[in-house]
């Protein structure tokens, strides 16, 4: 099967063969360089015709036409449907190749397909942006090459013709049934920030919840140890229960041998509750003090917030 190259490919156009309302320059090398002329985004949006300057646009209904092209966005899926048809003989087939200008930028065709001997009417490429940036697919460039292949003998079956314009809407079928983007990664990406919006306000409603709670306990807290204070039997109870600890722990270092004797672990467990009492006394007002600091930064936070 031999490789066709720039020189047969003209003589053929020539015929009326291979590519159809083509230009013979665009004929170079061992390949024919096909430009765009309609773009469908995947996801159902309408088709955009992409116009050459200069030239007159089409009268269709349903689409756009633009002269300084298409920009494709990063991870983006798009349909291209080239400006020239092709009409191959029994005896030829084409393969569609990557050109190294987009492929390098990061938009690379996805369905390398093969065209079939004997195939009439239009053709299409699926493109993919893999890169980080947008780029733009302009109407007098080339965004795909087609490689043509001499069999050794004709082929027996015939794919027959396509009108362009049924070929064209089985495309924006296509397009309407797909996705907008390669593995549906921009739907995914909208899910997840949506997703995220949800949890950070989730987290914002718990952390004020608990910032109300606590500064709730801490009001009530503190004023139940400002009552105490001021309750007048309390503060003769602590004191009578602070004087007898000490006193007791007088008589304890007094006559530590003769008590350690009779009740050692009895008038230990007094002791320590006497001294501990008296201890809780002496911090309280200290700790009253420390609950208001706690609640004022607390409202200072939540004001910074």
């Amino acid at each position: 099967m031999a490789l066709l190259s720039e020189v047969s490919i003209r003589e053929k156009m020539g015929r009326g063969e291979l590519v159809v309302g083509g230009d013979d320059s665009q004929a170079v090398g061992a390949a024919y360089q096909f430009r765009p002329y309609i773009v469908v985004p995947g996801g159902g949006r309408k088709r955009i015709h992409l116009v050459i300057p200069g030239t007159a646009p089409p009268a269709l209904l349903g689409s756009a036409a633009v002269e300084h092209g298409y920009v494709v966005e990063p991870r983006s899926l798009v349909w291209v449907r080239m400006l020239e048809t092709v009409k191959l003989p029994q005896d030829v087939c084409a393969v569609w190749w990557q050109t190294n200008r987009l492929s390098r930028k990061g938009l690379m065709l996805v369905n390398m397909s093969l065209v079939e001997p004997g195939y009439e009417g239009p053709l299409a490429c699926l493109f993919v942006n893999f890169g980080d940036r947008p780029i733009r697919i302009s109407p007098a460039q080339t965004v795909a090459r087609l490689v043509f292949h001499q069999l050794d003998k004709p082929a027996v079956s015939e794919p027959g013709a396509i009108e362009t314009l049924k070929y064209d809407d089985d495309l924006a079928e296509v397009a309407v049934g797909g996705s907008s983007s390669f593995l549906s990664l921009n739907d995914y990406r909208v899910e997840f920030q949506e997703a995220r919006r949800e949890a950070e306000q989730e987290l914002i409603r718990g952390r004020e919840a608990a910032l109300a709670t606590l500064q709730k306990t801490i009001e009530e807290k503190t004023a139940e140890a400002v009552e105490k204070i001021k309750d007048p039997r309390n503060a003769w109870r602590s004191f009578a229960v602070a004087a007898f600890g000490f006193a007791l722990l007088l008589a304890v270092l007094k006559f530590v041998p003769w008590i350690e004797g009779l009740w050692p672990q009895r008038f230990e467990g007094v002791v320590d509750a006497s001294v501990a009492s008296a201890l809780q006394q002496a911090d309280l007002v200290e700790r009253i003090i420390q609950l208001e600091t706690e609640l004022e930064r607390l409202r200072d936070a939540e004001q910074g917030q």
